[in-house]
Formats: structure tokens, C-alpha cells, sequence
């Protein structure tokens, strides 16, 4: 069941991770740095805003709605999306009230307007997504995703293009892809919302589960995107666009690889725990886990290893030269970033412990910020990659601390010895490949250690993957 929900996750977000790198490749094609920066910045601004404000009730529906049927699933439901809808009212006020207050520049007005509108568009998605998530319905939360990334690729190229739309275009053409992405499928579950079935006690235990999350989700926004905006106020949006982009660029590779483990790993977690206890959970939790570091750990190494290529081929030439090196430092602090969410975080969402979980993203918050501000001045956006490295670092060490108390997890140290061997051979037979230049040499260094590394898989037979290889074989022959 795991390998196939997989599967089917990484056909649902493999095409919108292309179109984003197609995206990328084009947004650094048709705006400055200095408007890439602008845009960034917006991005970082909504992501904390959204994050902090949302994705804890969001965490709670994927939490506890498998475990409803019938009439209970209408009143949890109804009462999920009561309180998102009060809160979205909230949010839009209080953002047009900040306007009002702070009336920033002429030229930022539409992006700041832009901003809140795309803030709520995204809640919606993500809400709704989350909910066809927790349904395991995997087909349909492809078919929406993907058309959200090509619906506003499309649309933010046209604005851009033939509109004359700076970082503004990138923003509405999202919001824009976000409304035609959900538009026609929402209806369909309209029928399980009923006002009068509101549960308060229901929102009440998803707040003592979730909320706590609030504090250890803003901690981890604000270690995302405090980086931008210190490089802005310290250099310029210049800066920002490169740095960014750059970071945009690592993120998409190597955080939607780890994300597609998750989104297929973490339901079959909760239900083991459910149905069959710590053990039957932590038997899934050791087969996630492999398989997060199965493919991660390879995918961390070629990106460090082929950072030039890599910025080279997808980035306009205002944003190469100093783009690999942040490309490289980003990846490997995402690898770290992405090891603790999806593993280490699980102790303290198994556990319903969240509250404890807060102080390893606390700490990391603050130390991050700090770094920023010494190392910026000294060496530029190279150390804001450096000082998100050392917080990473130190948010996996407290979470791995705390969390062993709270819950049990288990590591398969045998497993990961073998992908760290698979990983050094591909690694080995890449490094004479390095000279060559160009997208042919590029394509020729990926499919060089995509085969070496699978062939060493299959022979250490990691996680019993050559007897699930060869069993698939036959039954594709037959």
C-alpha cells in the first residue's frame, strides 16, 4: 500500500514539480532580480501569514477526520470550515486595516492588495486538498494540483508577457489558477456542510491538538523567510531575487520528493497507531522512513554535486554565478529541514504532545535571526544560507531530544547504512562525469547515477526493494 500511494503521489505532484521548474526557468527569463525579489517577498509574507493562521487547523482535519463516518463527518467537517471561514473574514480585515494604517509606496499598493487575495485563495486550496488527503483520494488531489501549477503558470505568463506585469503577474496569475484549479470540484462535497451540524466540542479537540502548532509553525516560517527579508533591508531586492530563486530552485526539487513520502507515509502511520498500536505503528513508521531516506538522501548528494548544471540550465543569466553555490547550501539545509518534519516531528504529533514541540523551532527562530544579522554584513546571502544551516541543525538536535520522550520512534539503522553506501558509489561514478558540459552532459550525470544507484539498491536489496522490483516485474509481464 505504501509504494502505491506513493506512486500515485509522485504522479500528482511529479507534473506540477516539472511545470514549477518550467515556471522558474521562466519567471528568471522575463523579470529583473530586482522583481523577482519583489514577488519573493510577497511569497515569504503569505506563506508565514498562512502558515501561522491555517495550517494548524489543517493539521487537525488531516488528524482527526479519518476517524469519522456519517453524520459526525458532516458535523466535523461543518465545523472545520465554519471556523476557516470565520477566520479568512479575520485575516482580509485585519490586512486591509494594516493597509490603511501602514500605506505603503504607490508601487507595492497592488502587490499588497494582490497578497491578501492570494493569501486567501491558497487557504482554501490547502484546506480543501488536505481534506482529499485525509480521504486518501490521491487521483483527484493530483488532478486539482496539477491543473492549480499549470493554470497559473499560464496565466501569470500571459499577464507578464503581454500585460506588462512585473512580480504583480506571478501573484495574480496564482490566485487565478488557484479559483479555476477548485472551482468546479468544491460543489461536490458541498453536502457535507450543514451550519446547524456545528460541533463546538469538536473544534475544541482540534484546538488542544492543533494549536499548539501555531507557535512551532510560525517558529519554522519565520526560519523561511526572515532570511529574505534581512537580505532586503540589509542589501537590496536584488539580492533577495537571487537568493531566493536559488532557494525556490532547491525547494522544488528536493522538498517535493520528500513531501510526496509524506503525504503517502503519514495516513498509513495514523492509521496503524489507530488500529493497530505502537507496535504495527512503528513498523510503518521504519518502512516511511527508508523510504524517505531512499530517495532524499541520493537526491541530496546529486543536487550538491551538480549545483552548476543544475543553475545553470534552469536560471536566467541575470540569476547564475553565485546562484550555485546558495543552490548547493539550501539543499542541504533543506535535506535537514525536511529529515525533521517527516521524521522527528512525528514523535510530537503521535504522541498529541505538540505543545513541546514549539521549543526546538523556538530556539531555532531565534538563532537564526541572529545569524542573519552577524553574517549577512560579512558574507552576503552566503550567510544567510549559512546561518539557516546552523538553525537546522540545531532544531533536529532539540526534536530528536524532546521528541524520544514523548514517543517512541524507531530508526532502520541497517536500512540507511545501505542507502548511505548506494549513495557514496553513485557519487564516486558522478564525479568523472562532472566535466561534462551543457543539458546533454546534464541529462548524461543524472541517468549515470540514477542507474548505478539503483542497481546498488537492488543488490543490497534495501527495505526488500529487489524481491517488490522483480515481483512487480512479473506481474507487469504477465
Amino acid at each position: 500500500m505504501m509504494f502505491k500511494h506513493t506512486l500515485i503521489y509522485f504522479l500528482s505532484k511529479g507534473v506540477p514539480g516539472i511545470i514549477n521548474f518550467v515556471a522558474i526557468a521562466l519567471y528568471t527569463r522575463l523579470l529583473s532580480p530586482e522583481e523577482y525579489g519583489e514577488y519573493a517577498l510577497v511569497i515569504a509574507a503569505v506563506t508565514f501569514v498562512n502558515t501561522t493562521l491555517f495550517h494548524w487547523l489543517r493539521l487537525g482535519l488531516l488528524r482527526y477526520n479519518p476517524k469519522f463516518e456519517g453524520n459526525q463527518k458532516t458535523m466535523f467537517i461543518s465545523s472545520v470550515t465554519a471556523t476557516f471561514i470565520s477566520m479568512s473574514i479575520l485575516t482580509i480585515f485585519l490586512g486591509t486595516g494594516a493597509f490603511v494604517v501602514y500605506t505603503p509606496a504607490h508601487s507595492l499598493a497592488l502587490l499588497w492588495f494582490l497578497g491578501i487575495g492570494l493569501l486567501t485563495m491558497q487557504s482554501i486550496f490547502d484546506l480543501f486538498t488536505e481534506y482529499l488527503r485525509s480521504e486518501l483520494a490521491s487521483k483527484l488531489f493530483g488532478v486539482v494540483t496539477s491543473l492549480k501549477v499549470v493554470l497559473s503558470l499560464v496565466f501569470s505568463y500571459l499577464l507578464i508577457r503581454f500585460f506588462d506585469f512585473g512580480g504583480e503577474g506571478i501573484v495574480l496569475g496564482l490566485i487565478l489558477g488557484i479559483f479555476f484549479s477548485i472551482v468546479f470540484f468544491i460543489p461536490r462535497y458541498s453536502y457535507l456542510i450543514n451550519i446547524k451540524m456545528i460541533d463546538k466540542e469538536m473544534i475544541r479537540e482540534v484546538v488542544i491538538y492543533s494549536v499548539p502548532f501555531i507557535a512551532a509553525l510560525s517558529m519554522e516560517a519565520i526560519i523561511l523567510n526572515t532570511d529574505r527579508y534581512l537580505i532586503g533591508w540589509m542589501m537590496d531586492t536584488k539580492a533577495v531575487g537571487i537568493y531566493a530563486v536559488s532557494y525556490d530552485l532547491a525547494k522544488q526539487i528536493l522538498f517535493l520528493l520528500m513531501m510526496i513520502i509524506n503525504l503517502a507515509a503519514y495516513p498509513l502511520v495514523v492509521k496503524a497507531l489507530e488500529t493497530g498500536g505502537i507496535k504495527e505503528c512503528q513498523k510503518q513508521l521504519n518502512q516511511n522512513t527508508t523510504l524517505l531516506l531512499m530517495v532524499s538522501f541520493p537526491a541530496t548528494a546529486g543536487m550538491i554535486l551538480l549545483s552548476s548544471s543544475f543553475t545553470d540550465i534552469f536560471l536566467g543569466e541575470q540569476f547564475q554565478g553565485k546562484a550555485a553555490i546558495i543552490f548547493s547550501l539550501i539543499a542541504f539545509a533543506i535535506f535537514i529541514q525536511g529529515f525533521k518534519m517527516y521524521y522527528f516531528d512525528l514523535a510530537f504529533q503521535l504522541g498529541k504532545n505538540t505543545k513541546l514541540q514549539i521549543w526546538p523551532v523556538l530556539a531555532a527562530a531565534v538563532l537564526n535571526v541572529l545569524l542573519n544579522l552577524l553574517l549577512i554584513p560579512k558574507y552576503g546571502i552566503f550567510g544567510s544560507a549559512y546561518a539557516t544551516i546552523i538553525s537546522y541543525i540545531l532544531s533536529v538536535l532539540l526534536s530528536a531530544w524532546i521528541g524520544k520522550r514523548i514517543f517512541p520512534l524507531t530508526f532502520p539503522i541497517k536500512e540507511v547504512g545501505k542507502i548511505i553506501i548506494a549513495t557514496g558509489i553513485m557519487g564516486i561514478t558522478i564525479w568523472p562525469a562532472l566535466s561534462l558540459n551543457g543539458i546533454s552532459g546534464f541529462i548524461a550525470q543524472i541517468i549515470i547515477g540514477m542507474i548505478v544507484y539503483t542497481i546498488v539498491i537492488l543488490i543490497l536489496n534495501v527495505s526488500n526493494f529487489r524481491n517488490l522490483f522483480f515481483k512487480r516485474l512479473r506481474k507487469t509481464s504477465h
